[in-house]
C-alpha cells in the first residue's frame, strides 16, 4: 500500500519541518553561531531557501546544532522506512 514515492516524499517533507524548527529554535543565534554565503548567479535561493538556510557553523555551537539537525533527520527517515517496511502488503 506504501509506495516508495510516498515514503520518499513523507521523509522529505518530515526533513522540511525539522529545519523549520530548528530555523524557529535558534533565530536569535544565527549571526552568531553561523556564517552565510551572498546568493551569486551560481547559487540562486528563493525567499524560502534564504529563510530556511542556517548556513555553515563558524563556532562549535554552530556545528553541535548542525549535527544535532542532521542527526534527527536521519534518526525520523529512518523510522519512517522501517515503519513502511513492517506495514503488511
Amino acid at each position: 500500500m506504501n509506495s516508495p514515492l510516498t515514503t520518499i516524499v513523507l521523509c522529505l517533507g518530515i526533513a522540511l519541518v525539522i529545519c523549520f524548527i530548528f530555523r524557529f529554535i535558534f533565530a536569535s543565534k544565527r549571526d552568531l553561531w553561523f556564517a552565510r554565503t551572498a546568493s551569486t548567479v551560481f547559487n540562486q535561493r528563493g525567499f524560502l531557501g534564504s529563510y530556511l538556510a542556517l548556513g555553515y557553523p563558524k563556532t562549535w555551537q554552530g556545528v553541535l546544532v548542525t549535527l544535532s539537525e542532521l542527526s534527527l533527520i536521519v534518526l525520523t527517515c529512518a523510522a519512517v522506512l522501517y515503519l513502511s517496511s513492517a506495514q503488511p502488503s
